[in-house]
């Protein structure tokens, strides 16, 4: 009888434990929503999952994820665009509107677009949620395909939106630009800055990217979460850390979805207006071509 009756909390610890260990193996490794609050739940499960906050690492995209451009000009959709119409022939009806001839000209006008231009947080619940996460004890940081001349408009935003991830950083960081892979890497590499929690990675690898800021200051995390708008950046995340011990987790987040593609299938000619009115302003400033000049 008394063999009996201890066997039965014995049992029941390993029900209990066997259940745990079911529950962590269903944790998915992948979101997609279009909602913050799911990601903040999702994250709390995961903590949980990894043993504690302490033990989660998460990483931020900026651009449509935590803040999105107040008007179309200058947005990440509009850059997007850009981009595109480099590559594109005249035979496209939207050449017109090309307002560089080159993707450097085109990255020193999105550079003055953020210097002039003000952003606002996705949802009303971003700023909250960032805030929650810094203050549970999670390691919070942006992770951003801008590139280090951006650095000051970015932060100035963030202050702005009462955004700061200068408490949940992995260290102080340097206004100075570092080559990620090391100087003597052969490896194509762009420099990169990291400062205030801000990692502007100049549009590289986001996987890879991540890894780097960890190497640089030694920092090991048993799981990771990486928040981004674009599934390219989250699936390079995922094969990144498909065969190694760190876990990590990603969503991939459409709040601004409709407003991206409202406006790629939508008429560009008043963006286009937008961007003459500042095109001739900054000249008129600045006594400085910017850009394609209007015949």
């Amino acid at each position: 009888m008394k063999l009996k009756t201890l066997a039965l909390p014995i049992l029941s610890t390993l029900f209990a434990v066997n259940s745990l260990a079911c529950k962590e193996k269903k944790l998915q490794g992948h979101y997609d929503t279009d909602k913050i609050s799911v990601v903040e739940k999702s994250i709390e499960k995961i903590s949980k999952s990894c043993g504690g906050e302490s033990n989660v690492l998460v990483f931020l995209d900026l651009d449509n994820t935590l803040l999105a451009m107040e008007k179309p000009l200058g947005s990440d959709q509009w850059f997007t665009w850009q981009s595109k119409l480099l590559k594109s022939d005249d035979k496209n009806p939207e050449s017109k509107f090309k307002v560089s001839k080159d993707f450097y000209t085109l990255l020193n006008i999105t550079e003055e677009l953020f210097l002039n231009g003000g952003m606002r947080p996705v949802e009303d619940k971003t700023v909250g949620f960032v805030k929650k996460l810094q203050e549970s004890g999670h390691k919070v940081v942006i992770l951003t395909s801008r590139g280090g001349n951006n650095m000051k408009a970015t932060l100035r935003e963030l202050n702005k939106n009462s955004l700061d991830f200068s408490k949940s950083s992995l260290g102080k960081g340097s206004k100075e630009f570092f080559l990620p892979f090391g100087k003597d890497s052969k490896k194509k590499q762009r420099k990169v800055m990291f400062t205030k929690g801000v990692f502007m990675t100049a549009g590289q690898h986001k996987g890879e990217m991540t890894q780097v800021l960890m190497k640089k200051y030694k920092y090991k995390s048993p799981c990771i979460v990486h928040v981004d708008d674009h599934a390219r950046h989250t699936t390079r995340v995922q094969e990144t850390y498909k065969n190694l011990k760190t876990r990590a987790f990603t969503f991939r987040y459409g709040a601004e979805d409709n407003l991206v593609k409202k406006f790629h299938s939508g008429s560009k000619a008043e963006v286009h207006n937008e961007w003459t009115k500042f095109q001739k302003g900054f000249q008129a400033k600045n006594n400085t071509k910017l850009g394609i000049q209007a015949i």
